[in-house]
This record gives C-alpha cells, structure tokens and sequence, in this order.
C-alpha cells in the first residue's frame, strides 16, 4: 500500500523526506509536476493547510501576528487564504503583549517558488529576492511565516528562509505536519516494505536528480514515468 503525494512542482518529495526519516519501509508513489486537477484519493500540500494554521494559532503565534507566503500563480492557495475565517481556530495567547485577536497577512511572492523547484535556493539570487519579500513581514511585525508551499519545507530550502527572518520570527512549513494526515499515518502502520515510484511531467533526469537530493538517499533502479 503506497502513500500517494501529489504536486504542482518537486514539494511531494519535502513529504516523503519527512516520511523516510520516520519510517523507512514504507510504499511512496510521487506524482511530481503535475496540474491543479488532482485525483481525490491523493494527498497533496493543500490537505495541510488548515492543519497548519491552526497549530499556528493554537500552539505556536507567541504574539498572534501571521504572514503567510505563497507564488503569485497559486490559485489554490489564493482561494484558501482569501477566504480564511480565522474565527473558526482557537487562539489563545500566553504573553501579555500578544495581540488580543490574531492578526493573519497575505503576501504574494514572484519567481520564489521556480526557485526553490529547480534548486536554486541556494543562490544569491534568491536570498536576495526572500529578503524583499520576508521585509515585508519583519515590517508589520509578523512573529510566524507561514509557507504553505511543499517545496519551501526543502531541509536546505527552510534553513536559509529561517536564516534570513531571525531569531525573532519562526518560519512554519506544511511538512511540520505530515504525521497529523490520518491517511499517512493509516498507511505507515500497514507498510511492511520500501517502495518508491515516481510519475512527473518533467524530464525523467533532472526528475531524478531532484528525487534523491530532496529525499536524501539513493533510488538504484528507479523507473520515472511520463504522465499521460
């Protein structure tokens, strides 16, 4: 039985990161580069996205004040995070200079998120365009960055966005909450033996290359498959 991670870009691999680190012996089917229309039966990084706000609010904001980041041309998460009722989360904060109601912003970034898939997160270039973009944050005093997007959660990815907010602010990425999905968690337990294939609609190669420098390991024999 294979967990089934579904994405626009590489972040499906920031999942199953997460998941080999904890559990080895399990079955992951990637579907790397793909559309916005996805099968129901498969997880992709929009299934955290409520997850993640509200263990912001409940558990991590220590001042209630939230900026959220995500690439212009993700529609999907426009939608979500334009309509976000945040009444619905339970907030309570512990320092007396948090805000009394959470204060959530909404920044739309450029180029960031090709960055990031075509590992390029490294580079001058995108340090200097996520400080641009973090400013923005750091100026209206924001306590916790949210990136809603799978591929930011990239070990080296999130270690230089960290960086580049500081100690004061605390960068959050879905991939925090992989283990809070039932459906993962359900499929872990009934994994007995690795299994690891991959579907993208990119170049089988640099695909490849991506695989093993996001999941951390080696896949010998692996068969990557156009989608159809």
């Amino acid at each position: 039985m294979q967990i089934e991670l579904w994405g626009k870009g590489y972040g499906p691999f920031v999942f199953g990161r997460e998941v080999l680190k904890k559990e080895p012996a399990v079955g992951l089917k990637f579907c790397v580069q793909q559309s916005d229309k996805s099968p129901k039966s498969v997880i992709g990084e929009w299934d955290f996205w409520d997850t993640g706000v509200r263990n912001i609010l409940e558990k991590m904001t220590r001042f209630g004040r939230i900026g959220i980041f995500f690439d212009r041309k993700n529609k999907l998460a426009g939608e979500f995070f334009s309509t976000l009722d945040i009444s619905k989360y339970k907030y309570d904060p512990k320092d007396r200079r948090a805000a009394k109601k959470p204060c959530v912003s909404v920044f739309e970034t450029l180029i960031l998120w090709e960055m990031a898939n075509e590992a390029m997160a490294d580079s001058v270039e995108f340090r200097r365009l996520a400080r641009k973009y973090l400013r923005k944050a750091k100026h209206i005093h924001c306590d916790t960055i949210f990136f809603p997007e799978a591929i930011m959660g990239e070990e080296k990815t999130r270690k230089i966005l960290q960086h580049i907010v500081g100690t004061q602010m605390k960068c959050v990425f879905v991939s925090d909450f992989v283990f809070e999905n039932e459906e993962i968690k359900k499929k872990i337990k009934s994994s007995k033996k690795r299994n690891i294939s991959i579907i993208s609609g990119d170049d089988a190669d640099f695909t490849g290359k991506r695989a093993e420098g996001i999941l951390r390991t080696k896949l010998k024999q692996l068969s990557i498959n156009n989608y159809q």
